[in-house]
């Protein structure tokens, strides 16, 4: 076995985890990240997928894993035997021996899940209006009525600035695009697209993916299975000394609810959790999700980043009686989540440190400016390498570097 290794396993929504597909010429929806984090990360640090071959260091990417690969294809037996093999019958053992994460002898792997003929065929029209009927009767639970109309005309003044400036001219890719793979039935407007693009695509699968996740339960356990497998071979691996999730947008949702189904040794192994653009905060007041996340081990830490002009995320530091377009206070006595100890019932609030960024500044020109985290180099990047850094050498993450809670506002 060679150096032990972090693992950073990346999770966007389901709409938009697009695999690599060299042979159109369109990269994955984590080589862009994994990229920039190369900038910031050694050689020695960050490895690349040693099963790709291009020409300069960090253009490799990530491991992607698929959930399942169309028959008939030479990557059939993949899937998630990409992360190994389990052996005996405890799924407690992985067989690594064909299943390398990184090119060298590299501290830190970096996986990116794919969600691959999970999803049904055709429009989520049924579940976009229970999605709908469930908003309107819960909104007054996540914003107050002069909180709702400010939050209108911000989302409605970042959709106008998260345009393009040359519409005329090929746009740089970013992980925040539709997927356009064969593995993704893509809902019926826009499934005769080759590539959909455009901000109006953009938020019909962000609407997509958030109606079918809350409403289509078959879907939810087919994705939380796969996600919960793969992050169990990973915490089983031996050479795996820890776990960083990075989440974006509908896949913080993904993400967490996965965390809650995993057993204590595999949690213990995941020393950080980080949100981005993350819609929790609607599922519970909207959708009426629990707040209490059951686990003998809670999690460690949860770094949310947030831009107050992303209409999909939203701070999670604050309790859930705070509402959109309340005051951000510098301290809140209880969390917006709970961890219940299932052994004693006992209840206590999981800390969430928010950090408040820009996306709008610091990111490249695409559909959604405010939700595209993973390209805001400064203040989302840099911040993640830091964090990758503190894990491998073996540092507890501080809460020190957090953003003071009176520079927090919103616009």
């Amino acid at each position: 076995m060679g150096t032990p290794v972090i693992c950073l396993v990346t999770l966007h929504g389901i709409g938009f985890e697009q695999p690599p597909q060299p042979e159109k010429g369109i990269p994955g929806y984590a080589d862009d990240l994994h990229q920039h984090l190369s900038k910031y990360l050694d050689e020695a640090l960050l490895g690349d997928d040693p099963n790709r071959g291009r020409e300069q260091r960090g253009e490799n990417g990530p491991v992607y894993v698929q959930s399942w690969y169309p028959p008939k294809k030479a990557t059939a037996k993949s899937g998630l035997t990409r992360l190994g093999n389990w052996t005996g019958k405890d799924h407690r053992s992985v067989d690594i021996s064909q299943a390398p994460l990184v090119n060298g002898e590299q501290r830190i792997a970096h996986v990116a899940l794919v969600y691959s003929h999970l999803e049904g065929q055709g429009p989520m029209i049924g579940s976009s209006l229970i999605a709908g009927s469930m908003v309107s009767v819960s909104a007054l639970h996540y914003a107050h009525v002069a909180g709702m109309i400010q939050m209108l005309f911000s989302d409605m003044t970042a959709m106008l600035q998260h345009q393009p400036k040359a519409a005329n001219h090929a746009q740089p890719a970013t992980g925040l695009r539709v997927r356009s793979d064969p593995g993704y039935h893509r809902p019926g407007h826009h499934a005769d697209d080759d590539a959909p693009t455009g901000l109006l695509a953009t938020l019909r699968q962000l609407e997509n993916d958030v109606a079918a996740y809350v409403c289509r339960n078959e879907q939810r356990e087919r994705v939380r299975f796969f996600v919960h497998d793969a992050l169990m071979r990973l915490a089983c691996r031996d050479d795996v000394e820890a776990i960083v999730i990075n989440s974006h947008s509908n896949g913080t949702v993904i993400g967490l609810d996965a965390m809650r189904q995993l057993p204590p040794f595999a949690v213990e192994k995941i020393k950080v959790f980080i949100t981005a653009g993350s819609p929790l905060r609607k599922y519970i007041d909207l959708f009426v999700w629990g707040q209490q996340i059951e686990s003998v081990n809670p999690i460690k830490r949860w770094i949310n980043f947030w831009d107050p002009l992303d209409p999909v995320g939203d701070p999670l530091a604050p309790p859930a009686s705070w509402r959109r377009g309340d005051k951000l206070l510098p301290a809140f006595n209880d969390g917006l989540f709970q961890h219940v100890n299932p052994n004693t019932g006992a209840m206590q609030s999981i800390q969430v440190e928010d950090r408040q960024v820009d996306n709008v500044r610091n990111s490249i020109d695409c559909e959604l400016k405010a939700h595209n985290y993973w390209d805001n180099a400064p203040e989302f990047v840099n911040p993640l390498a830091d964090i990758l850094k503190e894990v491998a050498s073996g540092h507890e993450i501080s809460l020190s570097a957090s953003m003071a809670w009176n520079d927090i506002s919103f616009p």
